[in-house]
């Protein structure tokens, strides 16, 4: 395929997606967004250490925050534009956090040059996840590059796994995409590796556009907010595989 090519239906897949949040959030009354590995070209998301230098990511994370205002509450704006992530509440007791995998992506290079939580991404998630417990929300994480997998930083899928021990009975639920093919992954308490603590599902990420041969999808998890998620129900996808993460 063309680069221009691949840049008009990357457009048509934008616009399309965009159209279908809209209709998502105008039937049910919320919708959940995450920043992606391809929302900056080449996996490429500078930190603040050369943010002097000329090297920034702004213009993603500002657009970013423009473009979930009509969706989000205000006040994310604030984390969205530090860093591409950020938290809000779209029912009573559930908590929905949006991380930016991109600060554990193993071929973001910029990381080479900054890699012990560069934006502060990791003491939010768990400042957050302290504040839920406290006033006895659930809670359900959103990210892109699923932890522990070959894409996403040894250290910091181990920060992640540490994190997900100590609030388990929080966290109701972790949900991933990336890989293009559907699958789930186990968490371990991680000074107890036969005790597992939580469960993520990785949703196949193909969209509306086909990829490495393989066909388009879009998958509904089914389940109460303060539980976590028991019915899978695919559309349309790719076959099943699971994996364990210690």
């Amino acid at each position: 395929m063309a680069p221009i090519d691949s840049v008009k239906e990357n457009i048509l897949y934008a616009s399309a997606l965009y159209e279908i949040k809209s209709l998502i959030t105008h039937i049910i009354g919320f919708t959940e967004y995450n920043t992606n590995s391809h929302d900056c070209f080449s996996d490429s998301f500078p930190t603040p250490a050369v943010y002097d230098e000329g090297w920034t990511i702004d213009w993603l994370y500002d657009n970013l925050a423009e473009m979930y205002t009509p969706w989000l509450p205000e006040d994310t704006k604030v984390t969205i534009k530090r860093g591409g992530f950020f938290a809000y509440s779209p029912l009573p007791g559930l908590k929905v956090i949006s991380l930016n995998m991109n600060y554990c992506n193993r071929i973001n290079w910029w990381l080479l040059l900054d890699n012990e939580d560069p934006v502060g991404e990791v003491q939010w998630l768990i400042d957050e996840l302290l504040a839920s417990e406290a006033a006895g929300e659930k809670v359900h994480i959103l990210g892109h590059i699923p932890s522990g997998g070959g894409d996403c930083d040894h250290t910091w899928s181990h920060v992640f796994n540490t994190v997900i021990t100590r609030f388990e009975s929080t966290v109701r639920g972790v949900f991933f995409g990336h890989n293009h093919k559907e699958a789930w992954a186990v968490y371990y308490d991680y000074q107890n590796t036969t005790r597992p603590i939580a469960v993520a599902f990785v949703s196949a990420a193909e969209g509306f556009v086909t990829i490495c041969s393989l066909i388009p999808v879009n998958c509904v998890i089914l389940g109460q907010a303060k539980q976590m998620p028991l019915i899978t129900h695919k559309l349309q996808g790719t076959r099943r595989r699971g994996k364990t993460i210690a």
